[in-house]
């Protein structure tokens, strides 16, 4: 059950530069292991600060992109977000701080993400997980979900519903 003092809504012209603080502090060292081994393989290397930036600026860069970013708030903290992209069907972003897991949270976040893709025409929605972060508990989130494996690879595929 979501906890009464969380809030969950799509972003706001003054969420803006706070999503890019959440994703930064969220996945920065995940996207820096990455990079690493990207590196590792010849391919050049990212500045993953900027990159998420990018993802904040591209959700704030027209107001019909907005309602794609969705959070869910403890007052003006920001302690989940979802942010889906309809250009090509895909879950960008998920996450939900530790503290807040197992409540609802996360499942309320991609339910809104799926129904923003089914506004725009969407039939399906996109996740690629790369396999070392593809853990029992993301996998067994996304299938309760209604998320499913469609390959040997982890990329998931669902159904909106």
């Amino acid at each position: 059950m979501i906890p009464e003092n969380i809030s969950i809504s799509a972003s706001q012209f003054d969420d803006q530069g706070k999503i890019a603080d959440y994703l930064i502090k969220t996945f920065s060292s995940s996207m820096h292991k990455t990079n690493e081994r990207a590196i590792e393989n010849g391919m050049p290397a990212l500045d993953v600060e900027d990159e998420l930036r990018a993802a904040d600026d591209f959700y704030f860069s027209s107001v019909e992109l907005m309602d794609c970013c969705i959070l869910a708030k403890n007052g003006e903290s920001i302690v989940g977000l979802a942010c889906v992209n309809p250009y090509t069907s895909s879950l960008q972003y998920i996450s939900v701080d530790q503290e807040y897991q197992r409540s609802g949270i996360g499942s309320r976040l991609l339910s809104l993400g799926k129904k923003v893709l089914s506004n725009r025409g969407c039939t399906h929605i996109k996740l690629d997980i790369p396999s070392e972060y593809a853990t029992e508990g993301t996998i067994s989130f996304f299938e309760k979900n209604k998320v499913r494996e469609v390959s040997s690879s982890i990329r998931l595929s669902g159904g909106i519903f």
